[in-house]
Order: structure tokens, then sequence, then C-alpha cells
């Protein structure tokens, strides 16, 4: 049987998470460190070693720097917790995942080398709020309402790094519930 006195991955992976500060980057990122692997944060404050600035709002990016990326966690966002859902406060939901996707998916499509998967996040709200008792799996159609709206157009933005023939998983996540928010 094979030793566990390692928690080193056997295949450790240079990772670009952005989205390393929020609730799950924050948990996510020392994780990733702990099992051996690379993380270079994708970041609107470049702070640390291996930081990578962008500003999605600006439509800035550039990862001409970065080196080979064997995979990407995109998980930034406007916090969807944070405040009263006004007009604009929407727009600022729907256009920082739309947007902030697709810069981040050109950018990666452009790359000499572009990574071998994007896990980019979504939301479980894709399949909408009136699914009542029905189960529901990647095959079951998207829903209505706001957030439906939003999961769609965040997924449909990961488009230029699926036709760059890199994998993309989306992470259809539900509420995510810890002592730290």
């Amino acid at each position: 049987s094979r030793s566990r006195t390692s928690l080193q991955d056997p295949h450790p992976m240079r990772i670009l998470v952005s989205g390393a500060t929020g609730l799950i980057g924050n948990a996510l990122a020392p994780h990733l460190k702990k099992k051996g692997h690379e993380v270079l944060r994708l970041t609107r404050t470049a702070k640390r070693t291996g930081d990578i600035e962008w500003n999605p709002q600006a439509g800035q990016i550039d990862l001409s720097g970065a080196g080979k990326i064997d995979g990407v966690i995109h998980l930034a966002g406007e916090n969807i917790a944070d405040g009263r859902w006004t007009g604009r406060k929407k727009e600022r939901i729907l256009n920082s995942r739309k947007n902030g996707t697709r810069l981040l998916c050109d950018a990666l499509a452009a790359m000499p080398e572009a990574p071998g998967v994007l896990i980019s996040a979504s939301g479980i709200n894709y399949y909408g709020s009136s699914t009542g008792s029905e189960r529901m799996d990647e095959e079951s159609p998207a829903g209505t309402g706001f957030l439906a709206k939003v999961c769609r157009e965040w997924e449909q933005a990961t488009a230029p790094a699926e036709q760059a023939g890199i994998r993309v998983c989306h992470l259809r996540i539900g509420m995510v519930l810890t002592p730290e928010g």
C-alpha cells in the first residue's frame, strides 16, 4: 500500500486562481499550495510574488509574463451577498461575471500554450428558483429569472476558451456557508 505521509501531489501544477481573495479562494489557494501546487493569483491589486494584475472593469489583463499555466480556477465576480440588489448592483453582478470571464477566456485563448483546463464558477441558480423537488443535473435546462440569466451568460462567456481547445468545467455552486462569511 502507498504511504500517506505526504500531502504533496505527485504531479504539481501551476494554477492561476481568480477571486483568490474571496470566500472560496481564501480557502482554496492555501489548500492547493499544501498539496504542492504553485498558485498564481489573478488580482486587481498585486501584493505577492506570483500575483498577476488585471482590471476586468477596464478590460485589462496581461498573461504574457505568466509562463506556462496548467490550469485555471475562475472564481471572480461581484459579491452577491453584499448589499441590496438595486438596478445598479444587479448590473455589476452580471457584468463582473460575464465581462470578466470573457476577458480571461480571450487572454487564455491567446496564450502560446493554453492551459489544459479552466474550472469556471457558476451558480446553482442556473436552474432557476422554481424547480421544487425536481432533480436537476448538467443536462437540465436553464431556468428563468435574474440569477439564471447571470449564470447562462457567465457560462457562455467561456466560449473563447472552449474554442481554443481548453477543457472547460462549470461549477454550479450553491450557497457557501462558513464561519468566515
